[in-house]
């Protein structure tokens, strides 16, 4: 009997170094991590609840998602646990938590997140999220942060043929007040998504910092053999270091995974081609039912 579970949780691991602190950074996952950032016109696994609600409805499942991340800038280790069921009624759900800790940030936040997503037609669906993001950071030469957060996110996929898939999110386009722990961005992608292999393109614009303004993004999936995920990404976009400068960097990923019996265990890996020492590492486990 399939196991139900009602419980609070949400989104995600928190992504490569790009703002003022590590510990400010937006969620990302372990695929998504190892394919470059690119996720918002894929949609066939939990990682979605972050880049684009829209993909829990297009695609019937029950899954459950595990995940650890180390990032290397500020020593951050991050615990995500999720859930998407879109099997049980018209309505797709999804839960997620995440923990993010770091030592020399003085650094514990939360995210809470609940997505909700519509399947309009076969080739169509719709979603929106609202997270909860609260804890407490001290950046470099600035006081000790207590966040409080509310903010929500919309999002649309849509399969235009058999395999080909484009996806239009916009994250924290509802907030109670401006933080970098929610940042507003827009972005697009496109994505050819079969059973062995995935390929997905997509850019972001940062709505409100003009130095981080664009965001190009790219990954690919091959599941080799039937039974093993080998990931490749890469990403270009803009940062500002903990010293206040700034400059366009070139991020590469790449991970593997094995499938088993009722999921896959999977493994990940990102790292600056432009700055020493921006990397981050991350593992996870989904079970499907």
């Amino acid at each position: 009997m399939r196991l139900r579970v009602v419980s609070l949780v949400l989104a995600a691991l928190l992504a490569p170094a790009t703002a003022s602190a590590q510990v400010t950074d937006e969620p990302a996952y372990v695929r998504t991590m190892a394919m470059g950032g690119a996720q918002r016109a894929v949609g066939n696994n939990n990682e979605t609840l972050n880049w684009n609600p829209a993909g829990i409805a297009m695609r019937k499942r029950y899954e459950f998602d595990a995940q650890y991340l180390y990032a290397a800038r500020d020593a951050a280790n991050a615990f995500n646990v999720s859930i998407v069921d879109s099997t049980t009624g018209p309505v797709a759900g999804g839960v997620s938590y995440t923990y993010l800790r770091s030592g020399p940030r003085d650094a514990g936040i939360h995210r809470l997140q609940m997505a909700f997503g519509v399947q309009l037609s076969e080739s169509l669906a719709v979603g929106i999220s609202g997270r909860h993001v609260f804890g407490g950071y001290t950046l470099s030469g600035a006081a000790e942060t207590d966040p409080k957060l509310w903010a929500g996110d919309v999002g649309v996929l849509a399969r235009i043929s058999d395999h080909l898939q484009i996806g239009v999110s916009a994250r924290n386009l509802i907030r109670d007040e401006r933080s970098e722990l929610t940042r507003r961005d827009i972005g697009a992608g496109i994505a050819y998504v079969d059973e062995a292999v995935i390929v997905t393109a997509e850019a972001d614009w940062d709505l409100e910092d003009k130095k981080r303004a664009t965001a190009f993004r790219g990954g690919a999936e091959y599941v080799a053999g039937g039974s093993f995920p080998l990931r490749l990404g890469y990403a270009r976009q803009a940062y500002i270091g903990n010293d206040g400068q700034d400059g366009d960097e070139s991020l590469i990923g790449g991970g593997i995974g094995i499938l088993i019996a009722t999921g896959s265990v999977n493994a990940g890996y990102q790292q600056s081609l432009t700055r020493d020492g921006i990397w981050k590492m991350s593992f996870g486990l989904s079970l499907a039912f």
